[in-house]
């Protein structure tokens, strides 16, 4: 038997299923090369648009936070575990919305290593605050464990005003860096 005698020509619907499925494929294709023409935002504007994202995301954990910092500069133990109670998930709510807050990439490198680390210097101090008022909730359900207690509590309050001030200065540093003014981060707060 010779190969011809096993060719059959196609059928009608065979066509129309080889031609649909290679227009399927075209489409598919076209789709997946055209992308919609968004125009990239500037340094300046991409930096801008992070600021004020960020700012907004800080507020509340420093509002939830303020009360409770408070009382325990002033002494008020009581009263501070009262806060500690009730913000603790806030508290948490609030650092997570503010640490899954994109960095955006910027074509000035420079600009671009200040903004990542005034991200990450701002994240980690929000985390100690959220962990200062964990461990202040600890503290008040376990007093025997005051001292270790008592030296975590210290030791994160004292990161927490360096990062927030190293955090500030980087972002503060990569907003100059893509010609960001002084009146255009004063009036994101």
């Amino acid at each position: 038997m010779a190969a011809s005698e096993f060719k059959k020509p196609l059928g009608k619907k065979e066509v129309i299923g080889f031609i649909g499925v290679g227009l399927f494929v075209i489409i598919i294709m076209a789709m997946w090369h055209s992308k919609p023409d968004i125009p990239k935002l500037s340094d300046h504007d991409a930096f801008l648009n992070f600021y004020r994202t960020i700012m907004a995301r800080c507020a509340p954990v420093d509002n939830t936070y303020r009360p409770f910092a408070d009382a325990m500069g002033k002494g008020n133990w009581m009263e501070a575990a009262q806060i500690a109670k009730r913000i603790k998930d806030p508290i948490h709510d609030a650092w997570y919305n503010f640490s899954i807050t994109e960095v955006p990439t910027l074509s000035n490198k420079e600009a671009q290593k200040s903004l990542d680390r005034g991200k990450d210097d701002l994240e980690l101090c929000y985390y100690n605050k959220m962990k200062i008022v964990e461990k202040y909730l600890e503290l008040i359900k376990n007093p025997s464990a005051s001292l270790d207690a008592g030296s975590d509590i210290l030791n994160s309050s004292e990161r927490v005003q360096s990062l927030m001030t190293s955090g500030l200065i980087s972002l503060i540093i990569a907003g100059q860096s893509v010609g960001v003014t002084e009146a255009e981060m004063k009036a994101t707060k």
